[in-house]
């Protein structure tokens, strides 16, 4: 082999190596801002903020355990087009659900940005959701409430608007869980 492409394989390969010491180290930060986030006394004030299609969503801190980029998916016949598949986490079996296609919005093809909110052991459910974007912490306490939105599903919680007018709506991962459309993967 010659020193240029001896090079460029090193190159490659330390490219590569910086990326995952970047991912890695994200991955470090946000589980220690959460981990900050629940021990803090106005712990409860403060949500999740994600991105699913085009709608900005809050989920309670205490109803995730961690945040994952997505990692290989096995799919499993005859099951809903949002039952993406399953993937294993701490030698668990993780059933991942695309929640976007879930209530009803089209589903996206993977992307580098996806993220995996697992869910919480105390929910005793072994599942997953896929997310378009994780925007990190906010503090609910310094949006404003909207009115409730009829016929919401009853895992669908209060609605906020922020400084910017972007309206934000918390979902009950403990009440998803429960809701029988969540389960009823079958196709």
């Amino acid at each position: 082999m010659s020193s240029v492409s001896d090079a460029a394989a090193l190159s490659g390969t330390s490219a590569k190596s910086r990326r995952r010491r970047r991912q890695w180290d994200y991955q470090r930060e946000l589980l220690e801002r959460t981990r900050l986030a629940r021990a803090a006394p106005d712990q409860h004030a403060r949500r999740l903020a994600i991105q699913v299609a085009d709608q900005g969503l809050l989920i309670d801190l205490t109803q995730s355990e961690q945040i994952l980029s997505v990692s290989t998916l096995v799919t499993v016949p005859l099951t809903k087009p949002w039952f993406l598949g399953l993937t294993s986490h701490r030698g668990k079996l993780i059933g991942v659900v695309d929640l976007a296609g879930f209530i009803g919005k089209p589903i996206a093809a993977a992307d580098s940005a996806d993220r995996l909110i697992i869910f919480a052991a105390s929910l005793s459910s072994h599942c997953a959701l896929r997310v378009a974007r994780v925007w990190g912490l906010t503090d609910i306490s310094a949006m404003q409430s909207q009115p409730a939105v009829a016929h919401a599903p009853l895992w669908s919680g209060q609605s906020y608007r922020d400084a910017g007018s972007a309206v934000w709506t918390e979902i009950n991962l403990a009440a998803l869980v429960r809701d029988p459309a969540f389960l009823d993967i079958a196709a």
